[in-house]
């Protein structure tokens, strides 16, 4: 009933005008997301299920790859950001795909997906130099 009560109110947009959806909407922003971007993940997002975190991800893969651009252009401490806000992104999707095999006991997808640790591990792999700056 939970779930079904919350998808209805992702569908229509009242979820984020929920006081406890702002506070997490809140939090989210001050461990560095972007509004903008939080925004845009929302109003793609139909439901709980897959699109939820589809949209995450989708958010994540697009804000890693404007990292590595601005990567590409030398300037480290976006790109770091970006990269952190991406990793955050994915943590959120990987979230919301845990909670769907908890719920339902359904295979895993086999297709290759980009995951928080994934991003990290991309990060500071490729880039030692962004380590100490």
């Amino acid at each position: 009933m939970q779930a079904y009560v919350t998808t209805l109110l992702l569908r229509t947009g009242f979820l984020p005008r929920l006081p406890l959806m702002r506070m997490m909407l809140r939090t989210l922003q001050f461990v560095g997301a972007d509004p903008v971007e939080v925004k845009r993940a929302f109003s793609r997002a139909t439901d709980l299920g897959p699109s939820f975190v589809q949209a995450w991800r989708s958010v994540g893969n697009e804000v890693a790859t404007s990292a590595q651009q601005t990567e590409g252009r030398f300037d480290r401490e976006r790109a770091r950001a970006g990269y952190f806000r991406a990793a955050l992104y994915h943590l959120i999707a990987d979230w919301g795909s845990e909670r769907q095999r908890s719920t339902s006991n359904s295979s895993r997808s086999s297709r290759p997906r980009r995951t928080a640790a994934g991003t990290l591990r991309s990060f500071w792999g490729r880039a030692p130099a962004l380590q100490s700056a």
